[in-house]
């Protein structure tokens, strides 16, 4: 048991008269001597509730006898609560999810290109249309790899320059009618 574990317990055991102590004022004189100042504070404050406190309690004895403040709880002052709030903020803007453009719209990127996805009737097979557009619609684009598709369930995602972007638009409504 440690010093302040003792403290704490002989005030604890003064103030509801629960467990003992223990017997570690028994071996450390420091803490017989807070034990039997702690007792004699404990009945001068019970005898006479509104004298002025016996001569053999002082004011070293009752600073003994307060309990000691915990140090300062340093995440809680101003600064490092504004700290923390900006960084808060930071980390949710730069990992909040971008929202897209409005459907329809292309995505450029720096050297010209689009990224767009069309949505393909029911029932049209997504490879089928695709294997169309790469014979039909700026071949040449497809073959030297300055065009890309991905092709899933019901959609195409394209990344292509902008007039083969319009010729797979224009080549996709003529198919729709």
């Amino acid at each position: 048991m440690t010093c302040d574990e003792y403290r704490e317990r002989v005030t604890v055991h003064l103030a509801d008269g629960s467990e003992a102590p223990g017997d570690h004022g028994a071996a450390c004189p420091e803490c017989a001597r807070y034990a039997d100042h702690a007792r004699a504070a404990w009945e001068a404050a019970g005898a006479v509730p509104d004298g002025p406190p016996p001569p053999e309690v002082s004011n070293d004895l009752l600073r003994l006898c307060r309990r000691p403040r915990r140090t300062d709880l340093t995440l809680l002052r101003p600064g490092s609560v504004a700290a923390a709030a900006v960084l808060a903020v930071a980390a949710i803007l730069l990992f909040w999810p971008a929202k897209a453009g409005p459907e329809g719209r292309s995505m450029m990127d720096p050297d010209g290109m689009s990224v767009e996805r069309y949505e393909l009737p029911a029932g049209a097979s997504a490879e089928a249309v695709a294997e169309e557009i790469r014979r039909l619609v700026a071949p040449e684009t497809w073959g030297e790899g300055v065009s890309a598709m991905e092709v899933g369930t019901g959609w195409l995602r394209v990344q292509a320059p902008a007039p083969v972007q319009r010729g797979i638009r224009d080549f996709l409504e003529k198919r729709s009618k």
